[in-house]
């Protein structure tokens, strides 16, 4: 009796680690993703630049959903002595169904472009990152208001900060689904303009008497 309680201690504590193990290999892509993410956007460039585009939302590669993407012009990208590209890429982030797709489960996908001044078809370097994702949506603060789009055509400047929401997929239709993971990015840069006072400076003037 001492041994089959042994043996199933034993075995509990088998199928413990293992469930452990599995949740933590599903939990390091998507954590790694986040912290790509959230460096893609703390270097964010404004717009108006010779190689900085706008700040767009939505799905831009045809991607499964209009709200589940976004491209930023950031300043990550690695120089070597190899690879004639400056620091500044294009990266876009959507969902993708994948193939193999099970309770609706998608791909998060990293696309990049490091040659900004091809005037044909840009060159896109597409790099899985994670499995597994339910859902992906963005927001933007304009300083007043989040706002669910971010429209580049009415938008010249970069959004106060960047607010991520992704929910994970449960891991059969049988299990809770996880907790979502949120990711709130403030971003720094902004353009500045003066306001220039065009006012007549003689009016502000004193006159000597002769």
């Amino acid at each position: 009796m001492v041994l089959v309680v042994i043996c199933s201690v034993f075995a509990g504590a088998l199928r413990l680690q293992r469930s452990a193990a599995a949740e933590v290999d599903r939990s390091l892509p998507i954590e790694r993703a986040m912290t790509l993410l959230r460096r893609d956007l703390k270097n964010a460039v404004p717009p108006g630049g010779m190689l900085a585009g706008p700040l767009q939302s939505g799905s831009l590669q045809g991607g499964v959903d209009a709200a589940d993407g976004i491209q930023i012009y950031t300043t990550t990208g690695l120089m070597n002595a190899n690879d004639p590209w400056g620091e500044i890429q294009k990266v876009t982030y959507e969902l993708e169904t994948a193939p193999d797709a099970t309770n609706g489960e998608k791909s998060l996908v990293r696309s990049v472009t490091r040659n900004l001044l091809s005037t044909g078809t840009q060159d896109e370097d597409d790099q899985f990152l994670a499995s597994g994702v339910e859902t992906l949506s963005f927001s933007y603060f304009d300083g007043q208001n989040w706002l669910d789009t971010w429209d580049d055509t009415t938008e010249t400047n970069l959004p106060i900060a960047v607010r991520v929401n992704v929910q994970m997929a449960a891991v059969d239709s049988n299990a809770p689904k996880p907790s979502p993971l949120q990711l709130l990015v403030p971003l720094m840069a902004q353009w500045y303009t003066n306001d220039l006072d065009n006012t007549d400076s003689d009016t502000n003037s004193i006159g000597g008497g002769g």
